[in-house]
């Protein structure tokens, strides 16, 4: 790897474009609202609640095993930008703007 795409990185999916900070964060809070959580008392709301608790988990996986994330057949929602494995949808299935 070249120091060029080091500094400016590379796309999981190169053949895709880039997913939206926007759908990403829109993803965040859909997949969070599936989670009945212990709010803590102190805690402002269950969404600050949930991010809070979504960073801890995110240092956890930060210290295991390496993967690519990649799917085989990879298939993007050009509205929202998501990328799920094609299953024979013309659209993925976790899409956000259906």
């Amino acid at each position: 790897m070249s120091n060029e795409n080091c500094t400016q990185g590379r796309l999981i999916f190169p053949q895709l474009a880039q997913t939206p900070q926007k759908s990403i964060i829109t993803d965040l809070v859909t997949a969070m609202l599936g989670w009945n959580t212990m709010v803590a008392p102190n805690s402002c709301c269950a969404l600050h609640h949930n991010v809070r608790m979504m960073v801890s988990l995110a240092d956890e996986m930060r210290l295991s095993e390496c993967s690519n994330l990649g799917y085989d057949h990879p298939i993007q929602c050009t509205v929202c930008g998501l990328v799920d494995e094609f299953a024979g949808e013309p659209v993925p299935e976790r899409c956000i703007c259906r």
